[in-house]
């Protein structure tokens, strides 16, 4: 009976090794699954973002976080010139640039304001009204003079 007893003990604190073992083991896999599908992707981002910032020379066409499409006129250090319409440049930092807009050959600011230079418009820095607001301006107009 005793020699039982020591079997069953020795049994427990080898099972007793082993589930702590197992007990750490969903933690290092949820770990090895986080930075496949977290860390390691983002990283990655910031490396090829890091590379595109580098990257940018003078001529190119350029979007930026906040959706601004212009080309860079000058770059320094941390920032950059952007020429966002014909004469008006601006500056920003490198690391608002969201991307390189390639075979861009002129920036989506500059034709609307050649179109509206070109119309011979007063204020080129107007922005364009689709027909459908302007309707729906004019008719909301309609409605307030006719409830006076």
């Amino acid at each position: 009976m005793f020699v039982f007893s020591l079997l069953v003990n020795d049994v427990h604190a080898q099972s007793g090794a082993g589930s702590s073992l197992m007990s750490i083991v969903p933690f290092i896999a949820i770990f090895v699954l986080m930075y496949f599908l977290v860390i390691r992707p983002q990283s990655k981002r910031a490396k090829e973002q890091k590379t595109m910032q580098e990257s940018l020379t003078t001529g190119k066409f350029i979007v930026t976080t906040g959706g601004i499409i212009g080309r860079v006129v000058k770059v320094e250090e941390q920032e950059l010139h952007l020429e966002v319409s014909k004469g008006q440049v601006i500056r920003m930092f490198k690391a608002h640039v969201a991307g390189i807009l390639e075979n861009q050959k002129q920036s989506l600011a500059g034709k609307e304001a050649e179109e509206v230079a070109d119309t011979g418009a007063k204020n080129a820095r107007r922005p364009a009204v689709s027909k459908a607001a302007a309707k729906r301006v004019a008719e909301t107009k309609k409605k307030a003079s006719e409830s006076k």
